[in-house]
């Protein structure tokens, strides 16, 4: 992503310019993340309803998205330093058999493990399958990537506001101010374009279309 900032980081209005083009980048991401979460609430309570909740897994799932949707809707509505301080929590969910038709569920709370005693072997195996808990795991696995990358953002993000505090500090103090909200802002960029990359990944599509649609308020020109 091309600024002007990158060509005059110490003009003013360049700066200005990119600060504003990172927060709007950062807001649209945790717009994203958020339309993210909806679809597999809804399978989560679809699954529920149809009385396949074994072991109370699903629900533990469920109150899990519920804790990460309530974050990001915290972030929509406080200071990126505040949002910021948040502590990622645990997502892993791990099977496996234990003999031929009991399957041994661990998280995705810590040390919250329970027993599935399937009917029969093909029921056991549809229970490790891509159906249910694999299909669980691997949407965990992808929040917990995104719920990382989505911190070090505001992470980074509540750097640039403090630093942006200090421009009124003597010319000197200024330059450096500059220089660093310059690598913050790149920053910004560097995780943005992975939690892009997260996005696609979970909509099935190749990143450039994500790119092309220009959702984010980058292209693959930028």
């Amino acid at each position: 992503m091309e600024t002007s900032a990158h060509r005059a980081p110490n003009g003013h209005n360049d700066q200005t310019t990119a600060d504003s083009d990172s927060t709007a980048q950062t807001a649209e991401i945790v717009e994203a993340h958020l339309e993210l979460v909806r679809p597999f609430s809804e399978w989560l309570d679809e699954t529920i309803a149809a009385d396949r909740d074994l072991g109370g897994i699903v629900s533990r799932v469920k109150q899990r998205l519920a804790d990460f949707e309530a974050w990001i809707l915290s972030i929509k509505t406080c200071s990126y330093e505040v949002a910021s301080h948040h502590a990622v929590g645990s997502w892993a969910v791990e099977a496996h058999l234990k003999g031929p038709r009991t399957v041994v569920v661990k998280g995705p709370a810590p040390g919250a493990t329970v027993e599935i005693h399937a009917d029969d072997e093909e029921e056991a195996a549809w229970i490790l399958g891509d159906e249910f808990l694999g299909y669980m795991s691997t949407q965990c696995q992808d929040f917990f990537n995104m719920e990382e990358l989505l911190l070090r953002l505001l992470q980074t993000q509540a750097r640039i506001e403090q630093e942006k505090l200090e421009l009124s500090q003597p010319p000197e103090a200024i330059v450096q101010s500059r220089i660093r909200l310059l690598k913050r802002y790149n920053d910004v960029k560097d995780v943005g374009q992975q939690l892009i990359g997260l996005v696609a990944e979970n909509r099935g599509v190749p990143v450039g279309k994500v790119y092309e649609e220009g959702e984010f308020g980058v292209t693959g020109d930028d």
